[in-house]
């Protein structure tokens, strides 16, 4: 039985160390900060996301419907006629006007997102919580 035992703890405690090496690396949240910190203070990542985020954001957003709902709003609320036709008219204006309100929030999150304020990352993201095993 003592041989059994010492031959499974012989094989488990390389596993052992290497589990606790990995786990000390992967949950070093100070060193994922340091690291990332110069890329999210990179204006050329910024850019990158912020035309990744509004891309994304403008493709989910039915422009069309968007504006029937407006044009409806504005004619139940007896609001002049050019307006509600304005709300109506297509092309790539409405789309144009959400991709450009769209990008300046988030080009203004993520730019607010990289200045460190205290209890963030050097990156501004907040410092998540640590867990203890």
């Amino acid at each position: 039985m003592a041989t059994v035992l010492l031959t499974l703890a012989v094989l488990l405690a390389p596993i052992s160390v290497a589990a606790a090496w990995a786990g000390s690396k992967i949950n070093d949240v100070d060193r994922y900060g340091r690291t990332v910190a110069p890329l999210a203070r990179d204006p050329a990542v910024q850019d990158a996301v912020t035309d990744r985020v509004t891309d994304e954001v403008v493709a989910r957003v039915d422009v069309h419907k968007l504006s029937e709902y407006l044009a409806r709003f504005l004619a139940d609320r007896d609001a002049p006629r050019f307006l509600v036709d304005a709300a109506r008219s297509s092309g790539d204006q409405p789309r144009s006007a959400l991709r450009t309100g769209v990008r300046h929030v988030v080009d203004k999150t993520v730019t607010a997102m990289s200045s460190p304020r205290p209890g963030t990352w050097p990156t501004g993201v907040p410092t998540p919580p640590r867990r203890t095993f």
